[in-house]
C-alpha cells in the first residue's frame, strides 16, 4: 500500500510497480485487479489512499488480511488486528461504491481511521470476501476454527452488527 512497506516486503522499484498497474488499467479498462494486503506495517490512512488510487484507475480492488505462512520470511508476523481489518473493509466498500473518498475520511495522528464522514451501511456487505470477481477462495485469510476475516456469504443481521462493533469506530454522522 505504500513505498516504505513495499521496500521491506517486496523490494524492487515501487515506481515501476505503480506504473505497471496504471498501464494495465489503461490498456485493459475494467479488467485490471489490484490485491491489497492489510497488516504488513502500513497505516490505515496509507491503505485507504491506495484503495482510492486503485479504484480511481478503474481497477477492481481486492482486500486481504495478511496471513503468516510457515517457512516464509514473514512467518513471524501476526495477522492484522480484527478492528483494523474491519475498518479497511468498510473503507474499501464505501470507496468502490462511490459513497466516500479516502481524502474525506478522518484519521488520527498515527494514521488510524477514526471516521468515514458518511453514514455506514449496516447490512454487512462491506465484510464479505472481496477478491477478484468469481473468486473461488472465499476462506483464503481464515484459519480453521479461527477468526473469520471475510464472510463468503451474506452476513446475517447478527453477523453484520457484530462486524460493525468489531470496527471499534465511534463516529455518528
Amino acid at each position: 500500500a505504500c513505498e516504505r512497506v513495499f521496500g521491506q516486503v517486496k523490494g524492487g522499484s515501487w515506481a515501476r510497480h505503480l506504473a505497471l498497474v496504471e498501464d494495465t488499467a489503461r490498456t485493459f479498462p475494467g479488467r485490471a485487479a489490484v490485491h491489497l494486503i492489510v497488516g504488513l506495517g502500513e497505516t490505515e490512512q496509507e491503505m485507504a489512499a491506495r484503495i482510492q488510487w486503485a479504484h480511481d484507475l478503474g481497477a477492481t480492488v481486492g482486500l486481504f488480511a495478511f496471513t503468516p505462512v510457515r517457512g516464509t520470511h514473514l512467518a513471524h508476523l501476526p495477522p492484522p488486528p480484527l478492528p483494523v481489518y474491519r475498518r479497511m473493509q468498510m473503507a474499501r466498500w464505501l470507496i468502490v461504491h462511490g459513497l466516500a473518498r479516502a481524502q474525506d475520511m478522518s484519521f488520527d495522528a498515527a494514521g488510524a481511521l477514526v471516521g468515514y464522514g458518511v453514514p455506514l451501511p449496516d447490512d454487512g456487505q462491506a465484510f464479505r470476501t472481496s477478491g477478484c470477481p468469481d473468486c473461488n477462495r472465499p476462506f483464503y485469510n481464515e484459519q480453521p476454527g479461527g477468526t473469520l476475516y471475510n464472510y463468503p456469504w451474506p452476513p446475517s443481521p447478527a453477523e453484520a452488527a457484530q462486524a460493525l462493533t468489531e470496527m471499534e469506530v465511534q463516529e455518528d454522522v
